[in-house]
């Protein structure tokens, strides 16, 4: 017999796996296709500089990408109020007008300030819900802020009427006052917080004091008819409201 042909066996297609599905197969990608980047950008850094490598160029872009997507803001450098800052409490209108051209207005104070030989300049404006704030180099005087109070009403369009004087911040000091007694004359009830604040408005030496809340009275001993008040106070930054009264008596009757 004639021997029988073998059949032969067909070589594997390589676009079908051993299941005789379809493999898809991966197009080669360049270096920048591969990293996203865009092919325009790349010959428009490498044409600025022809001698840099691949490596370079590719951070020079991503630095570039990035500086975009990031939106620049003024930070302060401290964290609430400072004492080189001038609060200008005014209407939202009049804000906005300030805010519009923030550098026209630090020009026009600090001509002023220079031409008074104040050593204050104006750094930078700016804008609050409740008006502006206005940073300094140092804290203001109370001459420094009468002439910003006068170059902010002179501002073109503004509402006069709807700006306050300039205010510097403040802070709050908290003090004992020790000599009242804890119940009140002829009766078992203790003083109230709202009669000792009464006392106080009424004493000349709490005459520029301002309390930020109700006195606090606790009874200096368990065994003792006088009382020991707290009270917290509006005042500068150095406290020197507070130096005042400190160790000062008065009398109430």
């Amino acid at each position: 017999m004639a021997p029988k042909a073998s059949k032969s066996t067909p070589f594997p297609d390589p676009a079908m796996s051993n299941k005789g599905k379809l493999m898809t197969l991966s197009n080669k990608k360049s270096y920048i296709q591969a990293l996203k980047i865009s092919i325009e950008d790349i010959i428009c850094i490498k044409n600025i500089f022809p001698t840099t490598s691949p490596k370079k160029i590719v951070e020079i872009n991503n630095i570039i990408n990035k500086s975009n997507l990031v939106k620049l803001k003024i930070k302060m450098t401290m964290k609430g109020p400072s004492r080189k800052q001038v609060i200008v409490l005014m209407s939202k209108n009049n804000a906005k007008i300030i805010g519009s051209n923030t550098s026209f207005h630090i020009k026009s104070i600090n001509r002023y300030l220079k031409e008074t030989n104040s050593n204050t300049s104006a750094n930078f404006i700016c804008m609050e819900k409740v008006g502006i704030i206005i940073t300094t180099n140092q804290a203001a005087s109370v001459q420094d802020t009468d002439i910003i109070k006068k170059i902010l009403k002179e501002a073109k369009n503004i509402n006069q009427n709807l700006i306050n004087s300039p205010q510097l911040s403040q802070s709050k000091s908290f003090l004992k006052i020790l000599g009242f007694f804890y119940f009140s004359e002829n009766t078992n009830h203790h003083i109230t917080s709202e009669l000792v604040e009464g006392v106080i408005k009424k004493l000349h030496i709490f005459n520029d004091i301002t309390i930020t809340s109700k006195p606090q009275i606790i009874k200096a001993l368990s065994h003792s008819d006088l009382a020991v008040i707290w009270i917290d106070t509006w005042d500068s930054q150095n406290s020197s409201k507070a130096k005042i009264i400190i160790n000062q008596q008065f009398n109430v009757g």
